[in-house]
């Protein structure tokens, strides 16, 4: 390959990698004493992104360690986002006879909040002192100064995918970790589709984030459930039972969209080769 493109494939990733760096740093600047369920959540999606694009370079000088400190920082900020999204569950509720139960965990979630938003708030202005614009300038410097990345048509690498999306739903998770392992791994396929122009990466992306949104629903229940087994009394069993009823059924929502956009992405690949396989994520295997 002429390095004329191994050079624009790597101008490409290092752009991207800025591009999300100043996105990250504009909500670092804006987070003060406090942090608001926006805040985690845009911290949160924001590193998540940008490890999707230091994939590009993986093998640069303090990558791993530059990639630790974001994931201390994203998993901070995703313990506050966890008690607001489960928060706003309880408040959207039509409990009936299980009020009491509903305010007692809401109680008990907010006061947990405290703590977290503490910590998080807490990493956010170490991260900044620490010089992490820096950090993230000199990977997208490195990435941009190797030079080796291979250069491939939007078309092939939108193919790519979608072949990875099948093969790593071959068999979709009954519940628990693997499940959430098989959402985290499709939301790294959407983000790299993020990067790659055009009408069919949209139209895929879009259909991606249908699918991470259902198995996002159903984890947002099953967490629930288990924080209500974990903080309230006893007596509480049927308003467990309650939540439970509905994380199973968004479960088996969630599952059914897996499974039908595998066969719609099977059906339209049907006869081409399969990829190897790499892994990308506990239990998930896709190439890189």
């Amino acid at each position: 390959m002429p390095a004329q493109s191994t050079t624009k494939a790597a101008e490409s990733a290092a752009t991207r990698l800025r591009e999300l760096s100043a996105d990250l740093m504009k909500v670092a600047g804006e987070i003060g004493e406090s942090m608001s369920s926006k805040d985690a959540h845009r911290l949160r999606t924001s590193i998540r992104r940008i490890e999707v694009a230091m994939e590009a370079g993986e093998r640069v000088g303090g990558a791993k360690k530059l990639q630790s400190r974001l994931d201390k920082l994203r998993r901070a900020a995703g313990h506050v986002r966890d008690i607001d999204v489960q928060t706003d569950l309880l408040l959207g509720m039509d409990a009936g006879d299980y009020s009491g139960d509903c305010s007692a965990l809401k109680n008990a979630l907010l006061r947990s909040r405290e703590k977290f938003e503490k910590k998080a708030v807490s990493q956010v202005l170490k991260a900044v002192s620490n010089d992490l614009e820096g950090r993230l300038e000199k990977a997208a410097a490195a990435i941009e100064q190797a030079g080796t990345l291979k250069q491939a048509t939007s078309k092939d690498r939108v193919e790519k995918i979608r072949e990875q999306y099948v093969e790593f739903t071959t068999e979709v998770p009954l519940d628990g970790d693997p499940l959430h392992d098989l959402r985290k791994a499709a939301k790294r396929l959407r983000y790299r589709l993020e990067a790659i122009p055009g009408r069919e990466s949209r139209a895929l992306e879009k259909e991606m984030k249908v699918v991470q949104d259902l198995i996002g629903d159903w984890h947002d229940w099953a967490t629930l459930t288990e924080q209500a087994e974990k903080r309230l009394e006893a007596r509480s069993i049927a308003f467990v039972a309650f939540l439970r009823s509905r994380s199973i059924a968004k479960r088996h929502e969630a599952r059914h969209a897996i499974q039908a956009l595998r066969l719609k992405l099977a059906r339209a690949q049907s006869g081409k080769k399969r990829p190897s396989r790499a892994v990308i994520s506990p239990g998930i295997h896709i190439t890189a």
